[in-house]
């Protein structure tokens, strides 16, 4: 199928599993104790999956770590029925320590109540080529935002299914 290269970012999770500590402006322990479920830190590891491994989109909003209105981040981050994570941190493996470094843009606006993305529901009932569908018009989607999308040509595509 059609393969598109993805950035991953880490659930709280994650960062509990990985070995040793982190470097960076706070310890693990302080970074795991400021973490909800609706955080995750942005990696700067990529690979290459099948769109059709693709649930849908969601929104991950980017925010300095320390930032006053905790009050509207709440109310977005405890509604889980909608798709709304938050970034405040990304982590670098490049030289195999792990460094932790604070997001220190401008704090993204949380969405509009009505901007709350559609969960595409993924079930076995699906028919593969709707998923297909669905995969496309995602890949063509995140194309447009991102160099990063890549599509495997027919030949190869016919290769891979056989």
């Amino acid at each position: 199928g059609m393969k598109m290269k993805v950035r991953w970012f880490f659930k709280k999770s994650d960062i509990k599993a990985l070995e040793g500590q982190l470097v960076g402006p706070i310890s693990k322990r302080q970074l795991l104790q400021k973490m909800t479920d609706r955080d995750l830190i942005l990696s700067d590891q990529y690979d290459e999956n099948d769109v059709l491994s693709l649930l849908g989109k969601c929104t991950v909003v980017n925010r300095q770590p320390e930032e006053s209105c905790k009050a509207t981040a709440s109310r977005w981050l405890s509604n889980n029925s909608n798709l709304v994570w938050v970034s405040r941190y990304s982590i670098d493996f490049m030289d195999g320590t792990p460094v932790l470094m604070p997001y220190v843009g401008e704090n993204e606006p949380w969405p509009e109540e009505e901007d709350k993305a559609a969960v595409i529901e993924s079930d076995d009932s699906q028919a593969a080529s709707e998923k297909e569908m669905l995969a496309e018009e995602l890949a063509e989607e995140l194309a447009d935002e991102s160099e990063s999308v890549k599509s495997l040509t027919n030949e190869e595509a016919e290769l891979d299914d056989s």
